[in-house]
């Protein structure tokens, strides 16, 4: 029963923090959607941008798998150090 409450715990929180971390990705590719920047050495978003307008479709393709590899690695992250803090004081983390 114990591991059926861990599970509940992680898709309840773990899940929440998941979303925030994958969202302050797309958040900051936006942004540089919006406010873009003067040349091609911008960020991901204006990477894709560029990208976009020479029609190269594998780069934006990679590009969209490097924000994605970005936002699942700060996933694991935020996870990683939660758990770290949290383990040995509160008894939802053990």
């Amino acid at each position: 029963m114990k591991n059926a409450a861990s599970w509940f715990h992680f898709l309840e929180y773990g899940v929440q923090s998941g979303f925030g971390c994958g969202l302050s990705v797309i958040g900051a590719i936006v942004g540089e959607f919006i406010i873009g920047s003067g040349s091609e050495d911008g960020g991901l978003g204006v990477q894709i941008i560029y990208a976009q307008a020479e029609l190269e479709t594998p780069l934006v393709m990679a590009l969209i798998l490097t924000a994605t590899i970005l936002g699942f690695a700060f996933f694991m992250t935020v996870s990683g150090i939660g758990y770290y803090l949290m383990h040995r004081w509160h008894e939802s983390e053990r």
